[in-house]
């Protein structure tokens, strides 16, 4: 009989996770634990932590490029306001490439597959891509706080645990989508 001496890395890890955000009681903030993970594999397991990172390489500088297209859209929506805009337009306009570079640099993602576009070369296909997605992060984020508002409404001075059940609670869920 063949018995696979590979490690399940991802359920190794997934286990010291796991352990941490326990260890954590009610509340914990993800940096943190991660910080933890890190230290604990670094310190008992440096080969765990090598080859998982190795093994997710790719999905981990993913998130990373995701997240400064998130961090340029972010920098340019609040170091802007209409005024400014219109009046980085009009310098745009009158010879100034840059004007509104910031805008202009920004990445959107505009196909199913996940490709980004600077905003510059975006067409209207793109565009109505964006929308779109958009919209819908918009309809999904509005339904989630109506349902957190109205269990605000209910529990008073009690916990949700206290108050309801994860049945009751993915009915209610359901009941609002």
């Amino acid at each position: 009989m063949y018995v696979s001496l590979k490690r399940d890395l991802a359920r190794d890890i997934r286990a010291i996770v796991d352990q941490e955000i326990d260890r954590s009681g009610d509340t914990y903030i993800a940096a943190v634990v991660a910080g933890r993970v890190v230290a604990k594999l670094r310190d008992e397991d440096p080969e765990l932590l090598t080859k998982f990172l190795d093994q997710h390489a790719v999905p981990i500088i993913t998130r990373m490029v995701a997240d400064i297209s998130r961090a340029q859209k972010t920098y340019a929506r609040n170091n802007s306001n209409r005024k400014l805009f219109s009046e980085a337009a009009d310098r745009q306009e009158r010879g100034e490439p840059r004007a509104v570079a910031a805008w202009l640099d920004t990445l959107y993602v505009v196909t199913i597959d996940q490709q980004r576009k600077r905003l510059r070369d975006m067409d209207k296909d793109d565009l109505e891509f964006a929308i779109n997605d958009y919209t819908e992060r918009a309809r999904v984020n509005a339904l989630q706080a109506a349902f957190l508002r109205a269990l605000a409404k209910r529990i008073g001075a009690r916990t949700v645990g206290e108050m309801y059940s994860d049945e009751e609670l993915s009915t209610m869920w359901n009941s609002v989508q």
